[in-house]
């Protein structure tokens, strides 16, 4: 990991004096972390990847479900969810059954290919249970907090992460990706819905809604960094790991009011930058 965050400190050194300036304040000197700070940067670094995993898999089976799901389109479906299983991930679309979901097609994303797709017709789908019934749910539940608006599209993209044991669904709304050529610098939200379905924690990840541009690459060039202003937030979060990963680029990361501390973000970790 070392290796590649001192080359991608390389890469953004010379953003540093204008980042600065951008946000009006000095830089800070180099944040010692503690036990406390380096257990949240792996949280998110984790989270930010899961993430990531599961967009993908969404992606790959959607494409692969409408193939095979008569009129999809009008089946009633209500979302999807991915869950680790083995070295891949099983993605399962849902339709509402009584007071619950059931399944209406399930795959497993595997080395990028769909493998073992299943469709269940109407009458022999398969009720969810235990943790996919909790992620159906509480997916279900964020549809609810109406203040939530999405920067991009009508509506948002639902990433749901499986729970820990009995700790809470963590659902996030991603404004969706409209062009290839730009992202969402905001529209990005978390909410953390508890077993008994009541909403314990909801925050804000993004920021404004202006799209973050994503010039063409040339070839045997790298890809100039996003940067992202966290002005509030002392560390980068979740949501810098899987806008470096869903764009492919790092993402320098400003934190600080006061004085700004800039980050280092991409596929391998996180780590502040030299000013």
């Amino acid at each position: 990991m070392r290796k590649s965050l001192v080359l991608l400190a390389g890469l953004m050194l010379p953003l540093a004096p204008a980042l600065a300036q951008t946000a009006a304040a000095p830089p800070a000197p180099k944040l010692q972390l503690t036990a406390e700070h380096r257990a949240e940067l792996a949280q998110a670094f984790n989270r930010g990847r899961m993430l990531a995993m599961i967009d993908r898999a969404g992606y790959l089976s959607r494409r692969d479900m409408l193939t095979r799901v008569p009129n999809a389109a009008t089946a009633g479906i209500q979302g999807w969810i991915a869950q680790p299983e083995g070295n891949g991930m099983t993605v399962t679309y849902y339709v509402k059954q009584g007071q619950g979901f059931a399944a209406i097609y399930k795959s497993q994303v595997l080395g990028g290919r769909i493998v073992s797709p299943e469709v269940y017709p109407a009458g022999s789908r398969p009720a969810l249970t235990g943790a996919a019934a909790r992620m159906a749910a509480a997916g279900e539940k964020a549809e609810t907090l109406a203040e939530q608006k999405p920067c991009n599209g009508p509506a948002f993209n639902n990433l749901v992460l499986p729970p820990e044991g009995n700790g809470p669904v963590l659902v996030y709304r991603m404004s969706p990706r409209m062009m290839a050529d730009r992202v969402p610098g905001g529209g990005y939200f978390r909410s953390a819905v508890a077993a008994d379905g009541s909403v314990t924690d909801t925050k804000e990840l993004g920021g404004a809604c202006a799209n973050l541009s994503l010039p063409a690459v040339a070839a045997g060039q790298r890809p100039k960094p996003l940067v992202v202003n966290a002005r509030e937030a002392l560390l980068p979060n979740e949501l810098h790991v899987f806008l470096s990963l869903w764009t492919q680029r790092p993402v320098v990361v400003a934190t600080g009011t006061q004085q700004v501390r800039l980050w280092g973000v991409n596929s391998t970790g996180i780590a502040e930058l030299p000013q």
